[in-house]
C-alpha cells in the first residue's frame, strides 16, 4: 500500500465568531445562519458555533428525523424559507417567492422566534443577502466577516408581517 495523500478542505471563520462575547447576542436568543444546514452539506454554521463556545442557539442543524415514509431524514421538512434558501445557496437561484411566499417565510422565522439573522462566507453570498434583505424590510449591519439582521421580530412588526 502506497501512501496517498488524504483529502483535506479548509473553512473561513469569520472574526465575529472568534470574538462572540462581544457580540451581545443573549444565549436564549435563536438564530438563523445562513448557509442553510442541509443533507450534510452547509454545515460551516455548526463550526462557526463550536468556535463560539457553542453558545449560539441555531434554528436549523444536524440531526435525524423520521421522514414520512418512515425513512431517516436530516432535519424537518423544509419549508418555504429553507427551500428558499437552499435554491440560493445550491443552484444560484433568484429569489422567487410572491407576496404570499415572503407572508409564509417571514410566518417560519416568527414561529420559530428567530431573533437574529447572520450570513457567513456561502457560495451566492451576494443573492442570499438580497433575499433577506427584502424579506427583513432592511439592510444588514457588516460586522467582522458577517451580516446580521439583529431584533428580527421588530424588523417583522415594521413591515407588517404576523408575528407569533
Amino acid at each position: 500500500v502506497l501512501p496517498v495523500q488524504l483529502p483535506w478542505s479548509s473553512v473561513q471563520i469569520p472574526q465575529f465568531f472568534r470574538s462572540w462575547e462581544s457580540q451581545g447576542i443573549g444565549d436564549e436568543e435563536a438564530i438563523l445562519f445562513a448557509p442553510w444546514f442541509t443533507n450534510g452539506a452547509g454545515a460551516d454554521p455548526m463550526l462557526w458555533a463550536a468556535v463560539a463556545d457553542a453558545r449560539p442557539r441555531m434554528v436549523e442543524g444536524y440531526v435525524y428525523v423520521p421522514g414520512p415514509d418512515g425513512r431517516p431524514r436530516y432535519g424537518p421538512e423544509p419549508g418555504v424559507l429553507a427551500t428558499q434558501m437552499m435554491a440560493i445557496q445550491d443552484d444560484g437561484a433568484t429569489a422567487s417567492l410572491d407576496a404570499a411566499g415572503m407572508t409564509a417565510a417571514r410566518g417560519e422565522l416568527a414561529a420559530a422566534r428567530v431573533s437574529v439573522v447572520i450570513v457567513g462566507p456561502m457560495p451566492h453570498r451576494d443573492l442570499m443577502v438580497s433575499f433577506l434583505d427584502d424579506l427583513l424590510g432592511a439592510a444588514p449591519a457588516e460586522v467582522e466577516g458577517v451580516q446580521i439582521w439583529r431584533d428580527v421580530p421588530g424588523l417583522l412588526s415594521r413591515i407588517g408581517a404576523p408575528l407569533m
